[in-house]
């Protein structure tokens, strides 16, 4: 619908004129206007509303502008009162439009450029406004340049300063702009291309004739060198430059050229493309003789379109056999074409009569080939523009108002089940003809379905019937709710008073046996449909057999995208897809109508043609230019290493022998180029080689040890392998290191694969786990155990990311009890929903993993217990010596990679439990991978764990770096009140006390008693073991109470030991009490304050179970608010509840040891 704004029609009454229209957000445009005769400026603002459209200002002797919108706020140049040019500023309203306090004289901006906080202004000098929050204003001149092109690449001001000889200068931040190239010649038509200007050169040459030569900068002027052109068998010249963009990253421009030494021959205009290294003539458009004098030149998604003021309308890809002239020029003389402007995908233009003045909007249908007429006006169009879903005219008679938001829409199907409704079972139809027709039966809009199957056509009001164009093989399912059109595709007629959906309809394919399909333009490069992606004509498909490889037939696309092979026997199939000219086959995706087709062999996956079935395959392509050709040197290499730092990630690594591989997958929304990308550590492999140097976006892409064995194992079809890598990767501690070029690196860490996982096992099928991260996108803590999962299944999954299900971690072993008559395993799930343990393993043996199956049907809910001992069915003992346990999810194709395994050490005393303990979890872990079960104070099954009990011998105190004169030790507490007997295990050798008496310290250190007592003030008492080897080689410690079945074991240093080198110089770390806690916990320790130490001293005193180092009144009434006092459970105290002479009771014999050792002032 086309409508004048009323408040601007009683103000235009013939003699005024529109000067330039602004438009910055989809929901605001700005208007200028000059009245001829007072030469009087006003300014306009209208949300295409007539009562949104006021007038915000009047100003003397001209109209406003330029315009820019900088921070959400208009600035503008104006006249004031006296007739000077200023700057000003508006907000959109009356009130708020005001003129950029200046306490100097006028200016002339010829531009605007909205940049970092600043607004940069060209005038006969390059000035700077700043505006500071509180809304005052800073004007500064940045130089004395008369300047035009402004332009920023990567947030620098870029500029041509004028004079005899241009020059392009540089400006970073508050800084002096500097000359990055002078050459002596006139510079014109900056453009940037991503981090890239390309610019022409050169002077008036031989017969009035611009010689031009085109230049590309980096914004260095060591980086800023000469395009060299292509040249036929005559060198020519270069003149005329009309347009110029950036479209595919790359620049291309129209300009004419002709021989150098012929001035004879005519000029011919031509469309050309540059990748900064050199410069390709595309297209000849028209001999100059016709040459006009202004093009248009718009990129809308893939295609670049063109239009001159003859009237020629061209549209390209890029390609010279993909350039094409949609539109030749009108027959009249008198014609002037202007004004390309689009809306969703529809071209649009202007054509005006010079002589009659008058102009006539058109749009251009891609289906009928046809320029259309929208409307005619009496007088010419000055300016079109786009706001939302309409189009704002300007003419001297208005501004008026062209509302696309009308439209009628629906989706084409296919009904595969046959039920004549659209359900979860049918397909979308792509490319299927839709026309609107009005009460006469005219055509008054055409479309294609996308590869979604929808349509929309935009329509003026009135009444229409829809048209659906059936292809031959099909016919349309009965008329329904869900179709609403007849046998003849034509809907009943319906009156469009605003935007109408879902008028769909539903088509019926029956050629039998059939194999068909779309091939489509990618955008989005993620092998899926999306709406709005078109359809492709003429592409080469080809169906094979799976197994021979011999073909069956080759068709092409029809103007609908669609392929079909017809009467195909029973049997496996493939397709074979070859790209247009200039594409190439986009990311292979194995969702439902995603791309089949793999990239690199060109061959889809296998499928099965059934008996009377029929399949569809899709294929998905996009154009290379996407893709950079320019090789890294000439790249913005920070830039590249940056997007390759962020995105690219190691997402599996495979380590088996002769069958391993790493995968790679990029996780940016733009392809990545690995040109010069190699792996420096672990394995060799440069990317320059390979069979693919690009990974799109959300692809994996393989690297693999040896190329013949990995075919034979797995399906290349649905995978991107880039080649060989040389060395392996076993997991035993290598460094693997993924650098991008200029040596940065990518990703780096240390791989310990293999001793991490016990489940992990090269040599057992069932057992061949991958390993991948527990957060693909974070290559941070790659070193840890703790980064790292196993693949869901065994065999791994190369190709595609492996997606562990929710809450594959939750289940853990939470206690076992394996002293007594009846051995228990508890399992907590720490998750937040249910999981279903239905076929999971228990088993004692890493080897022989399926021990013990969990009844089908067993659930354990979200923070619940689920609890199996051997009078329950469980049918294997736990050796009360100490035990692994692993627990083993599974499924009816076998075990799954993930589960928990536990270490648990010699049970004691009869029905002693051990469990984990939260606080101390994260260090309890080994090495291997297993989790060291606590001892606990009592059992707590199908409840939360009770207080971890010391072991009988605990490190309380160490120091291995002294300071000058003094020794390092190790100090070690018997918490319990039985003697004990100590073994000292360290990496080279081992000793032993045969007795360390009830709550006695002993200390280890290379010096001897005498040494160490002339330096350290020890208490008498105090056991001392010399030995002859560091105290860092101490692996652990045993101790074994008198009466137990067996010794418990202590160790301190951990394969993450990083936090006790903080002790230098004569430091000290000191156990934290009064419950000692996990040893390997770097909470449960602390830096001592004295020089030196306090070796031989306890850190903590019998009594003070508040910590304020003394034995008072406070702690007696913390401890019978506890209750455990003489409570007649036997051993279910800890030293924080009383237990301090370590009999695992609190009792009268604790009080008396409080009150003989303690301190404070029971003590005296």
């Amino acid at each position: 619908m086309l409508a004048v704004i009323p408040s601007l029609a009683s103000y235009f009454d013939g003699d005024r004129l529109v000067d330039s229209l602004y438009v910055p957000s989809d929901e605001l445009a700005y208007l200028s206007t000059t009245d001829p005769v007072t030469g009087e400026g006003r300014l306009w603002r209208s949300d295409g509303r007539s009562e949104g459209t006021v007038a915000l200002a009047r100003f003397a002797a001209a109209a406003p502008g330029p315009f820019v919108d900088h921070h959400g706020q208009l600035f503008f140049a104006a006249n004031d009162d006296r007739g000077e040019q200023q700057i000003w500023y508006s907000d959109g309203s009356v009130e708020g439009t005001l003129q950029v306090p200046n306490r100097g004289g006028g200016f002339a901006v010829t531009e605007f450029l909205s940049l970092n906080n600043e607004l940069i202004v060209a005038t006969p000098g390059i000035s700077s406004v700043f505006q500071f929050g509180d809304g005052s204003f800073l004007i500064g001149r940045i130089n004395q340049d008369s300047a035009h092109s402004l332009v920023q690449v990567n947030r620098r001001l870029f500029y041509v300063a004028d004079g005899a000889n241009d020059t392009v200068k540089s400006r970073t931040e508050q800084a002096t702009p500097s000359p990055v190239f002078q050459p002596g010649y006139q510079i014109s038509q900056l453009t940037v291309v991503d981090d890239r200007l390309f610019f022409w050169l050169g002077t008036m040459g031989t017969a009035g004739i611009d010689d031009l030569y085109l230049w590309v900068s980096d914004g260095t002027s060591t980086g800023t060198r000469q395009v060299a052109i292509e040249q036929p068998d005559t060198e020519y010249v270069i003149h005329g430059p009309r347009v110029a963009t950036s479209f595919q990253r790359q620049f291309f421009y129209v300009a004419a050229y002709r021989p150098r030494d012929n001035y004879e021959v005519s000029s011919t205009m031509a469309l050309w493309t540059s990748d900064g290294e050199g410069a390709v003539r595309i297209k000849d458009l028209a001999p100059t003789t016709r040459s006009p004098h202004t093009m248009a030149m718009k990129v809308i998604e893939d295609r670049l379109y063109l239009l001159d003021e003859l009237g020629q309308l061209w549209e390209s890809d890029g390609t010279s056999a993909g350039t094409r002239l949609l539109r030749p020029s009108p027959e009249s003389s008198t014609l002037l074409v202007e004004q390309l402007t689009d809306v969703h995908g529809q071209l649009y233009f202007v054509e005006t009569d010079e002589v009659q003045q008058t102009s006539t909007l058109l749009r251009f249908d891609h289906v009928t080939g046809n320029a259309e007429t929208v409307w005619t006006f009496n007088t010419r169009i000055d300016n079109v523009m786009v706001a939302t879903d309409q189009l704002l005219i300007a003419t001297p008679s208005g501004l008026w108002q062209y509302d696309l938001r009308q439209s009628v829409s629906g989706t084409i199907w296919q009904d595969v089940d046959g039920d004549g409704n659209f359900t979860s079972n049918d397909r979308p139809m792509a490319g299927i003809v839709v026309q609107a027709l009005d009460a006469a039966g005219l055509v008054r809009a055409t479309g294609r379905t996308d590869i979604t199957g929808n349509y929309i056509l935009p329509l003026d009001l009135g009444s229409y019937t829809l048209q659906v164009i059936a292809p031959p093989d099909a016919h349309f399912v009965a008329r329904n709710a869900q179709s609403v059109v007849s046998a003849a595709g034509q809907s009943d007629l319906f009156s469009l008073d605003s935007e109408l959906t879902g008028l769909d309809a539903g088509l019926v394919h029956s050629p039998g046996n059939v194999v068909a399909g779309y091939v489509w333009h990618d955008h989005q490069l993620n092998g899926q449909p999306d709406r709005g992606e078109p359809v492709l004509q003429s592409v080469s498909v080809e169906l094979i057999a799976a197994a021979t490889g011999e073909s069956f037939g080759q068709v092409e696309t029809g103007a609908d995208g669609r392929f079909e092979f017809g009467s195909v026997l029973v049997g496996m199939y493939q397709l074979v897809v070859v790209p247009p000219r200039g594409m190439s086959l986009s990311r292979q995706s194995f969702e439902p109508q995603g791309n089949a087709v793999n990239r690199l062999s060109g061959a889809s996956y296998a499928f099965e043609v059934a008996a009377s079935g029929a399949v569809q395959i899709n294929a998905a392509v996009y154009l290379d230019g996407i893709i950079p050709a320019a090789r890294y040197e000439n790249d913005n290499t920070e830039a590249a290493n940056r997007a390759l730092r962020e995105f690219l990630r190691i997402t599996e690594i495979a380590p088996w022998q002769d069958r391993g591989y790493v995968e790679l997958t990029n996780f940016a929304d733009i392809p990545l180029n690995l040109r010069h990308v190699r792996f420096l550590d672990g394995i060799a492999f440069d990317f320059t080689a390979a069979a693919t140097s690009v990974i799109l976006p959300g692809e994996q892409l393989l690297l693999v040890e040896d190329a013949e064995e990995f075919a034979n194992r797995h399906d290349l079809s649905r995978m991107i392998v880039a080649g060989e890598y040389l060395g392996n990767l076993r997991g035993g501690g290598e460094s693997i290191e993924l650098a991008a070029p200029i040596n940065d690196t990518i990703v780096q860490f240390e791989f310990d694969g293999s001793d991490w996982f016990p489940l992990l096992d090269d040599e057992n099928p069932e057992r061949t786990f991958s390993l991948t991260p527990v957060n693909p996108r974070d290559s941070a803590e790659l070193s840890h155990r703790t980064a790292w999962r196993l693949s869901l299944r065994a065999g791994g999954s190369p190709g595609y990311l492996d997606e562990a299900p929710a809450g594959w971690n939750a289940v853990v072993i939470n206690e076992v009890i394996a002293a007594g008559s009846n051995d228990t395993v508890e399992l907590y799930n720490r998750g937040d929903v249910t999981v279903d343990l239905s076929g999971w393993w228990l088993s004692d043996d890493q080897h022989y993993l399926r021990g013990w199956q969990i009844p089908a049907g067993t659930l354990i809910p979200a923070q619940g217990f689920a609890v199996f001992d051997q009078a329950n069915g469980l049918r294997f003992g736990i050796s009360s010596r100490g035990e692994t346990l692993h627990l083993t999810a599974a499924d009816d194709g076998g075990l799954l990679g993930y589960g928990d395994s536990v270490r648990l050490g010699c049970s004691e005393f009869l029905n002693q439990s051990h469990g984990r303990v939260t606080a101390d979890e994260a260090w309890a872990r080994g090495s291997d991978g297993l989790v060291s079960l606590q001892r606990l104070s009592e059992p707590t099954l199908n409840a939360p764990n009770d207080h971890a009990v010391d072991a009988p011998v605990v490190i309380t105190e160490w120091m291995d770096q002294p300071a000058f004169g003094q020794f390092p030790f190790v100090e070690f507490e018997n918490t319990s009140n039985r003697d004990v007997g100590v073994y000292l295990r360290f990496a080279t050798r081992a000793y032993s006390v045969d007795r360390l008496p009830a709550h006695q310290i002993m200390l280890l250190t290379p010096a001897t008693e005498a040494e160490f007592r002339r330096v350290y003030s020890v208490p008498v008492g105090v056991t001392f073991v010399q030995i002859d080897v560091p105290i860092t080689e101490l692996i652990d410690v045993w101790s074994r109470v008198e009466g137990a079945t067996c010794s418990v074991n202590e160790s301190l240093f951990t394969d993450d030991d990083s936090w006790w080198a903080e002790a230098v110089g004569g430091a000290s770390w000191e156990r934290v009490g009064p419950d000692y806690g996990w040893a390997q916990n770097p909470a449960n320790w602390r830096l001592t304050d004295k020089l030196g130490g306090t070796p031989g001293v306890s850190p903590r005193i019998p009594g003070d179970v508040n910590g304020d180092g003394q034995f008072n009144s406070s702690d007696l009434v913390l401890l019978f608010q506890i209750g455990e006092y003489e409570d007649s459970i036997a051993r279910n105290s800890i030293y924080s509840e009383g237990d301090w002479n370590g009999d695992g009771d609190f009792d009268t014999a604790d009080l008396v040891l409080a009150f003989q050792l303690g301190f404070g002032p029971y003590d005296e």
